[in-house]
């Protein structure tokens, strides 16, 4: 008898237990078929269904299934081979935290993430931007990508420096001695004469000029040029007196415009003295009134040689003369110059009749019209 008891109440309990199963069961094939997960919470995490493994699908072992359960109500969930894990289809669209953020999928049929506002289509899947078929960003194209953007490179409105096909090619000037005239010399790409008295020391209160290409040094009286340097005049080239004898004046109407110049050296002039082969003299003359330079240049002045006089007489000097120019108009002032040395060293001598010594002269004034 009472194991006939017994076995109505395991029968009742299995009963029992049979139909909390076939409950559970029905209410999981209600969720499946309304394409909801059921889940504890009426808020449902968002979840990452292509990286998440089904939880206890078959592992689990049922708990204490040969116990009575304590309340009828209350079934510990099944988890045989009848009991599947909630999933989602592909009418089952993800939990979307807001409308316009899609949450990125992870398995190989979706795409990157876009930065855009668009939302899923119709497969649940993120769509990309209607009119950017590529995965990159809208927003963040690369450099050179876009239309009017191009690689760093000068602007179209800025040439190289050179001149169009209008204009000439400015020219440098001269970039070497070759591309001047002769005579000149390039500096600072500009054509001109040499200032070929750049250094040189005259030295004895000489002036340095350049005549015929060349420095010169202008001395004093009693000086010399010897090779850009004024030297001491010594020797039989000494004059002891020079100077203009006549006239000191000279006009237009004048019948004898004829300078007459003189010198004297002990022993060497007066009427009984022959003409010396290496004397020389010259009539000197340019445009102006006044003074002559001190020291004389002789490079600025007109130079008429002039021819010993063998007719003086009467006293110890002799006597040079030379025709003065009449061919241009003006005024102007007229010296006279002598050397011992054929031309190496000069004697300058003005109307007083003296040699010039100083800026203080006197020399001959002509008027020609």
């Amino acid at each position: 008898m009472k194991k006939n008891l017994f076995l109505i109440a395991m029968l009742a309990l299995a009963i029992i237990f049979l139909s909390a199963c076939g409950s559970s069961k029905s209410n999981e094939d209600q969720n499946d078929s309304d394409g909801t997960t059921v889940s504890d919470e009426d808020t449902t995490e968002p979840t990452d269904t292509g990286s998440t493994e089904p939880t206890d699908t078959g592992d689990t072992e049922p708990t204490d299934t040969g116990e009575p359960e304590p309340d009828g109500d209350t079934t510990e969930p099944e988890t045989d081979g009848d009991t599947t894990e909630p999933e989602t289809d592909s009418d089952t669209t993800e939990p979307e935290t807001d409308s316009d953020t899609t949450e990125p999928e992870t398995d190989g049929d979706t795409t990157e993430p876009e930065t855009d506002g668009d939302t899923a289509g119709d497969d649940g899947e993120p769509e990309t931007d209607s009119d950017n078929e590529g995965t990159e960003p809208d927003d963040a194209e690369l450099p050179g990508t876009d239309g009017d953007t191009v690689e760093p490179a000068t602007d179209s409105d800025t040439t190289e420096p050179e001149t169009d096909g209008d204009s000439e090619i400015p020219s440098l000037g001269c970039m070497a001695n070759g591309d001047c005239n002769p005579g000149e010399i390039c500096s600072h790409n500009i054509c001109v004469e040499p200032d070929l008295c750049e250094g040189v020391e005259c030295g004895n209160g000489g002036v340095c000029t350049v005549e015929s290409g060349a420095a010169k040094c202008n001395c004093t009286s009693g000086y010399y040029d010897n090779n850009t340097s004024c030297t001491e005049i010594t020797g039989a080239s000494v004059a002891g007196w020079v100077g203009i004898q006549w006239p000191s004046t000279i006009t237009s109407d004048a019948a004898d415009k004829k300078v007459y110049g003189q010198i004297y050296v002990e022993g060497q002039t007066g009427s009984e003295v022959p003409q010396h082969a290496e004397w020389k003299a010259q009539l000197l003359y340019k445009e102006g009134t006044g003074s002559a330079e001190y020291p004389v240049i002789a490079g600025t002045w007109n130079k008429v040689d002039a021819v010993f006089n063998s007719g003086h007489s009467g006293d110890n000097n002799h006597e040079y003369m030379a025709d003065f120019p009449t061919n241009a108009a003006g005024s102007f002032i007229y010296i006279f110059r002598f050397s011992l040395d054929n031309g190496v060293s000069w004697w300058y001598a003005d109307t007083t009749p003296a040699i010039i010594t100083s800026a203080t002269n006197t020399p001959g004034q002509a008027t020609i019209n």
